[in-house]
């Protein structure tokens, strides 16, 4: 049984893998290119993918179902590297529906208000004698006339029978201010390209908030042993503001991969509007931003960045983010570039 769970669950949000020696090495492109494959005429962006492998359902944001409203969808992301031929393929399988579950969980989170940005990963856990993966899930949305940040989960039980938990504040952060884009870290914790994330090397939760009339980002002290049981915690706990937080501009939308932080800002000295910045974690601290620079970066607004790694011999990462420069779909579409590795 143990057996059938697990291989269940790796059903539900990935394809079989390819280990054939084509993943052996690869580059991802040093020019910004549109996602055409998932873009449409309306908003798309808020992306989440915590791991690249083969096939792998990611979220975001979009209104295209109703322009009034974002709500979170999904796509079944497939990225190949062809090593003999040198050709990098990242598409969406249309063939592939979405899962029963997955359904259950968009259900479960999209309401008539915003849904923002969706941070998802999987986890073992141990239940009597077999392991299972769950599908932990956060996100924001404005129900209660500002945001909050709250989560859901998928857990598989032995009939198969999965739909997703009731989505719960996280209150130990949440106030009467707008807050969002939740973001674990720990100097161990990791997205790898793999199934199963260890959430007990998380140390703190990082999200931003607009308290202070402006977005910074601030931080609590979080230790996970079950995932769960600890964002389920209704006492508030005391936030320490980030010094990298700028005090002339909004900083959003961290995302961070091991000791790298990626994060969209509109702080003095960008390229115009919201611009990418990254932050490394050396010592004790973050260090000072860094600007990705007009590769990148333009005069319109780049927004919630997403760093990873492939674990097969890529030479640099890959950065996904929305952008509503010209050229896209309409409004906000979703883009993917290479950048320095700065994650092994």
């Amino acid at each position: 049984m143990k057996f059938l769970i697990k291989i269940f669950f790796i059903l539900l949000i990935t394809s079989s893998c390819d280990k054939s020696n084509k993943y052996s090495e690869g580059h991802f492109p040093d020019v910004v290119v549109n996602f055409e494959a998932v873009n449409s005429s309306e908003d798309d962006y808020n992306m989440d993918l915590p791991v690249i492998h083969d096939e792998h359902m990611f979220h975001f944001s979009s209104n295209r179902g109703d322009v009034n409203h974002y709500d979170i969808v999904g796509k079944n992301l497939i990225l190949q590297w062809d090593y003999a031929a040198e050709h990098l393929t990242i598409d969406v399988n249309k063939a592939r529906g979405t899962s029963l579950p997955m359904r259950s969980l968009f259900d479960s989170v999209n309401t008539f208000c915003n849904e923002l940005g969706p941070y998802s990963f999987t986890y073992e856990t141990q239940a009597n004698s077999n392991i299972q993966l769950t599908y932990l899930f956060l996100y924001a949305n404005d129900c209660a006339g500002n945001f909050d940040i709250k989560f859901t989960y998928i857990d598989p039980t032995e009939n198969n029978q999965i739909p997703a938990a009731s989505p719960t504040s996280i209150a130990m952060v949440n106030t009467e201010a707008n807050e969002l884009y939740p973001a674990f870290f720990g100097k161990d914790f990791k997205w790898e390209s793999r199934y199963a994330t260890d959430p007990t090397t998380v140390e703190k939760l990082i999200y931003c908030t607009d308290k202070d009339g402006v977005y910074n980002f601030y931080q609590i002290d979080l230790t996970i042993d079950d995932p769960i049981e600890s964002l389920s915690d209704a006492e508030a706990i005391a936030p320490e503001k980030l010094s990298i937080s700028s005090a002339e501009g909004n900083d959003k939308c961290a995302f961070i991969n091991g000791r790298v932080m990626v994060f969209t800002s509109d702080r003095p000295g960008g390229y115009g509007g919201f611009d990418l910045y990254y932050s490394l974690y050396e010592g004790n601290a973050w260090s000072e931003p860094v600007n990705f620079g007009e590769r990148i970066n333009t005069e319109f607004d780049e927004y919630r960045p997403v760093i990873l790694t492939y674990d097969s011999g890529f030479d640099n990462n890959l950065l996904l983010f929305s952008s509503n420069r010209p050229g896209g779909n309409g409004g906000f579409d979703l883009y993917y570039v290479g950048v320095e590795k700065m994650i092994n």
